[in-house]
């Protein structure tokens, strides 16, 4: 529109002015080529069809038609005509490489930009303008350097650069759209006329942030591991291929008795006990056949003064600078490598049998005592089912079972006698579970002690002991004839009395049936009480094997006190019992009970037998503390003094002058066996108080 319109502005003055074709053809054609510079190409070739035609119709004779006559006329148009589209074209083309140009520049993931001689900038690609969010204008001239940091853009030094006319290269930190800065690498390169004068400059910057902190942190990276090398409690080495030392921390040098310059360039076997040297360099070469992967060995390194250092290595070879080295880290085992002998001097020379099995209830080590009980050699054990060395029912009866409780966690031990291949046994086996590295249980160790002496032993003590206890039990009867006689004659005599009262009923006439009946069943209970009497006795005299039932501890009391009433009536004691309702079952030997209860009330009548005045016997029984059963005896004997309690139970101890000292010692053991426990106290104001505590009976097991 704006061509057309110029145009006819331009036809109209040059007819007026009565210019001819030629003129006129020159002014449309400097009209064309300025609109080609902001024009379309295809709008200038219709702008440039119309101003032929113009010029025909309005500037070649005969005017007002497009009639030719003359074939200078005909020439002059073709020349116009094919000059503007040229010159159309041309500029179009340009027009075109500067925008590709344009683009190409700001599509440049640098800042670029364009300054004259005296560095004031004419042009800023696109990435330049969106970084530092300034526009065109504020960029031209000086402008640019409004977005150094101003440490970076001083004046004098950037007049001076570009005075020296040589290309410049800086690392500058430029401001963003945000206000943040981050450094660029900013090059400049002049450009030269022909006279060698500068007439451009051509810069641009690129964001090299990123690669400044990387290398600012590979340079704290490899000021750390020079500290961790130099400075690191752990030897360190590094071989090259030929098995020379390269490199050695001071540390690893000065635990040798060397210093690092003494060991760099030599080879690295010299280090080495000579034994150890020929596994060394096998390892040395796995390592830089297999590049890259780590392997692990432990040998003896000699240091300087001849001593001994074992070493745990592990190596692993790499490439520095095409060239294969081998970086070795040292560790001292020495003090666990003598753990370890001494540990396993212990475990072959101990008696007792030592064995750890695995979860899969395999051998995973056993010593020479494990192998003389079982018969299987240790090393052949290792790998083997523990079923296959014990036995299948002895590893189902009893090795499974605690083994399981093991490896859930629990500690256990058990006593049982064992059938071996050597004989009989008698085995304390204890079950410890074993956290290698974690914290669940990966093995058991099985420490068993053969303890068939000791409970030979202990049986053969036992069995005295229960001798001493029925002996006891005989003397203390002999102690109790008298009672004895007075309990039974008694009944025997109202048996005699009933009989004759029987039989005088009978004779009557008529008989008196009722009256002969009741004093038949008199006789009945006479007798009965008269068998009583003879059953405990002959229970607590007869040598039976021990019975655990559970009892009624009350009962037992009563039963021993019936026999013992004959000797408290003919001492003159008074007894009293304090025995407490609803008291919970004891389990235990009704026998060996009584006999408790007997030489306690048989060791009371006697203390007393020597004093004058009133003889006080109390039994009681209560509730004690926690599911216990408490039994007390008290009497009125002498003034007891705490050396002589704290002697009671001793054995051979007494404060009888014609006393044995085995009853309370005896008292104490078939306490004791009872799970119970039994004590002497002073008794107020005088004589002695023993207390005897039991378990109860807990409902489940009753």
């Amino acid at each position: 529109m704006v061509g057309i319109i110029g145009l006819a502005l331009l036809t109209a003055l040059c007819f007026w002015l009565d210019f001819r074709v030629g003129s006129t053809a020159l002014i449309y054609l400097l009209l064309i080529v300025l609109l080609s510079l902001a024009g379309g190409f295809i709008s200038l070739i219709a702008l440039s069809c119309i101003a032929v035609l113009c010029l025909n119709y309005l500037f070649v004779p005969p005017i007002f038609s497009f009639r030719i006559e003359y074939l200078d006329d005909t020439i002059r148009l073709a020349a116009f005509l094919i000059t503007s589209l040229v010159i159309t074209g041309l500029v179009a083309r340009l027009r075109s490489r500067r925008d590709e140009l344009t683009d190409i520049l700001d599509g440049l993931s640098v800042l670029v930009w364009t300054t004259s001689s005296d560095g004031s900038a004419d042009f800023s690609n696109q990435r330049f303008r969106d970084y530092t969010g300034l526009s065109r204008d504020k960029l031209v001239g000086f402008g640019w350097m409004n977005a150094l940091q101003p440490e970076d853009s001083g004046a004098e030094e950037w007049r001076a650069a570009l005075a020296a006319g040589t290309p410049i290269e800086k690392e500058v930190r430029i401001r963003s759209a945000t206000g943040e800065y981050r450094w660029f690498l900013l090059r400049m390169r002049p450009l030269l006329n022909t006279r060698g004068r500068i007439s451009k400059w051509f810069g641009t910057a690129g964001d090299i942030e990123e690669r400044r902190r990387a290398l600012e942190a590979l340079r704290e990276s490899e000021e750390q591991w020079r500290a961790v090398f130099e400075h690191n409690p752990t030897m360190y080495f590094m071989i090259d291929a030929a098995g020379l030392v390269v490199s050695v921390n001071p540390h690893g040098a000065a635990q040798l008795g060397y210093s690092a310059g003494e060991l760099l360039g030599r080879p690295v076997l010299d280090v080495f006990d000579e034994a150890d040297r020929p596994a060394v360099e096998r390892n040395v070469a796995i390592c830089l056949e297999r590049l890259g992967q780590s392997m692990s060995w432990e040998a003896r390194k000699r240091r300087k003064d001849g001593t001994i250092l074992w070493v745990r290595e592990t190596g692993r070879a790499t490439l520095i600078k095409d060239r294969p080295v081998i970086l070795v880290a040292c560790e001292d085992v020495t003090d666990r490598k003598r753990a370890e002998y001494l540990a396993g001097r212990v475990f072959e020379t101990l008696p007792d049998t030592v064995a750890i099995v695995g979860t899969d209830y395999r051998y995973r080590r056993a010593n020479a005592a494990h192998e003389r009980v079982w018969g299987v050699p240790a090393e052949k054990m290792v790998g083997m089912h523990v079923a296959d060395v014990l036995g299948r029912e002895l590893f189902e009866r009893l090795a499974k079972p605690y083994l399981d409780r093991c490896f859930a966690g629990e500690r256990v031990t058990l006593a049982e006698w064992f059938d071996t291949p050597v004989g009989r046994l008698y085995g304390a086996v204890t079950h410890s579970p074993l956290r290698l590295e974690s914290e669940r249980v990966e093995a058991a160790l099985v420490l068993g002690r053969d303890i068939t002496d000791q409970m030979l032993a202990s049986e053969r003590l036992r069995e005295a002991q229960a001798e001493l206890a029925h002996a006891n039990r005989v003397a203390t009867i002999g102690q109790l004839t008298a009672s004895i006689a007075h309990e039974v004659n008694q009944p025997v005599g109202a048996l005699v009395t009933n009989a004759h009262a029987a039989l005088r009923l009978l004779r009557a006439q008529p008989a008196d049936l009722e009256r002969t009946t009741e004093a038949l069943e008199d006789i009945i209970k006479d007798g009965r009480r008269i068998s009583e009497v003879i059953d405990r006795t002959r229970a607590l005299v007869k040598k039976q094997p021990t019975e655990w039932n559970p009892l009624d501890i009350n009962e037992v009391v009563t039963e021993t006190l019936a026999l013992t009433r004959g000797e408290l009536q003919k001492q003159g004691v008074s007894l009293e019992t304090k025995l407490a309702v609803a008291l919970p079952l004891t389990r235990g030997d009704r026998i060996q009970l009584q006999q408790v209860i007997m030489n306690l009330v048989m060791n009371a009548v006697e203390v007393m037998s020597t004093i004058e005045g009133e003889r006080k016997l109390l039994i009681g029984t209560a509730k004690g503390q926690e599911d216990t059963i408490l039994i007390t005896v008290r009497d009125s004997g002498p003034i007891v003094n705490s050396d002589s309690l704290d002697r009671f139970f001793e054995p051979f101890y007494s404060t009888k002058p014609n006393g044995m000292g085995i009853g309370l010692s005896i008292c104490r053991s078939i306490v004791e066996a009872h799970g119970g426990r039994i004590w002497a106290a002073a008794n107020e104001p005088c004589g002695a108080a023993l207390h005897l505590i039991l378990p109860s009976l807990q409902p489940s097991a009753r």
